[in-house]
């Protein structure tokens, strides 16, 4: 498992193959095409009549085709829950993937209402706030326990599960200097912490990606502040379901400036909703702390490959400070804070 994305799976798309795209499957004419960076897909904003949209394109493969068929499918279950997920818009026939044949290969589509409330990472973040998100990544949560899982394996560098692997290809790629040794800590603590809880951890399928990009934050129907949002279903996996909370948390604290009060408080909102086991709060520190390393030491090795430029983007904020904030303190004294602040389930 390496840490690039392979050329082969980047999909840039012209303006005009976009427009096209748009026309033909979706009869619409974009007025105005804005291209939002991505991971691998190419991804747009567009503006289209009274509408305004979020479009993904991306190489399509049986395999890539079925686990976009996987995470549509999860999305209409969250918004028929009542969760705020983007609205899927069809194509002229009906379809929510819509699928294209030309020179590059064969390409698959998905679009869906633009949601224009800002996300997390550009908000002032507070303890209500902080509690919501931690609500909210429950929800997602409770609603995935029984989901399908897919049929054959996916997985990705992100997987908490996989971090320890993800930090060390990384590794390899950087020079000594402040994310180096912080992604060492990291891997140390993972090794030590979480990896023995790993067997005891409850498994389920988990969007795994709520960070502070993919967190929408408005007013709410109760007319105060909270999540409006949920974006970017790439990352499901089968897998360890403390993972939701372990990347809601820590992206969160990463917008504080007491990371480790902040991941407190967002486990407090998750157990207001779900309550949490044993295992999962001796985990959720280790478990925080090896997703931000993965985020710094992916990033940081990404930035001289192709999307250089998208990798530097995501590797900003408080992500170090965060980090060496929960990594300073001891998970004894972690844990007996957070027992004082959630029921564990016996």
């Amino acid at each position: 498992m390496g840490v690039f994305v392979a050329a082969e799976d980047i999909l840039d798309l012209t303006t005009d193959e976009t427009s096209t795209i748009l026309r033909d499957g979706y009869g619409l004419d974009a007025a105005v095409l804005d291209v939002v960076s991505g991971e691998a897909a190419t991804v747009c904003k567009v503006k289209a009549g009274d509408g305004i949209f979020a479009m993904k394109a991306s190489r399509s493969t049986p395999q890539a085709l079925s686990l976009l068929r996987w995470q549509t499918a999860a999305m209409r279950r969250l918004t028929g829950l009542g969760l705020p997920v983007p609205a899927l818009v069809p194509d002229l026939n009906g379809e929510f993937l819509h699928r294209e044949s030309g020179a590059g290969g064969d390409v698959v589509v998905q679009l869906s209402a633009w949601l224009h409330d800002p996300p997390l990472s550009d908000v002032d973040v507070d303890f209500f706030l902080l509690r919501k998100v931690g609500a909210m990544a429950a929800r997602v949560s409770q609603a995935l326990a029984d989901f399908q899982p897919l049929p054959h394996e996916a997985s990705h560098v992100w997987e908490l599960s996989r971090s320890a692997d993800s930090i060390r290809f990384a590794l390899q790629q950087l020079k000594p200097g402040p994310v180096e040794t912080l992604a060492r800590r990291a891997l140390q603590t993972f090794e030590e912490e979480l990896l023995p809880l790993l067997p005891e951890l409850d498994r389920a399928v988990v969007h795994h990606d709520l960070h502070d990009s993919n967190l929408l934050i408005g007013i709410g129907a109760d007319g105060t502040l909270g999540v409006t949002g949920i974006l970017d279903f790439d990352d499901m996996v089968y897998g360890v379901r403390l993972a939701e909370l372990a990347v809601a948390g820590a992206y969160a604290a990463r917008n504080t400036p007491d990371a480790v009060e902040a991941l407190l408080t967002v486990v407090e909102g998750w157990a207001s909703a779900l309550p949490m086991t044993e295992a999962e709060v001796q985990a959720i520190r280790p478990a925080a702390i090896s997703r931000l390393a993965v985020n710094a030491s992916v990033w940081a090795s990404r930035v001289a490959g192709p999307r250089g430029d998208y990798a530097v983007a995501r590797s900003g904020g408080r992500t170090l400070e965060a980090l060496d904030q929960l990594l300073s303190v001891g998970n004894h004294e972690f844990v007996s804070a957070l027992r004082r602040r959630v029921y564990v389930h016996p």
